[in-house]
């Protein structure tokens, strides 16, 4: 799926010789836990969604009010900065891979 800037154009996709191995799976394992997590000054949380194609997990605009932590404890605060998080764990063959 091309990815586009913000002026429409679309950004190329990287080389393979280009990326960084970061880890490598061997073995056979039943579940699975993954989190990615974007912050920024003018994130926006409903294009990183709708680019994505994936509901977050916690995710604010900066200047938006969030909970605090798990949300348990009923505080919240207003950050400078915007959070677009997700968190996926189960089965091995039940997670998306994105």
């Amino acid at each position: 799926m091309p990815a586009f800037d913000a002026n429409g154009l679309e950004i190329p996709s990287p080389k393979e010789e280009d990326l960084e191995h970061i880890c490598e799976l061997d073995g056979q394992f039943d579940e699975c836990c993954y989190y990615i997590e974007f912050h920024d000054e003018l994130l926006d949380r409903r294009a990183i969604s709708g680019g994505l194609g994936l509901v977050p997990t916690k995710a604010w605009n900066a200047g938006e009010r969030h909970p605090i932590g798990n949300g348990k404890s009923g505080h919240t605060r207003i950050d400078k900065i915007g959070k677009w998080a997700l968190k996926v764990e189960g089965n091995w063959g039940q997670i998306p891979i994105i």
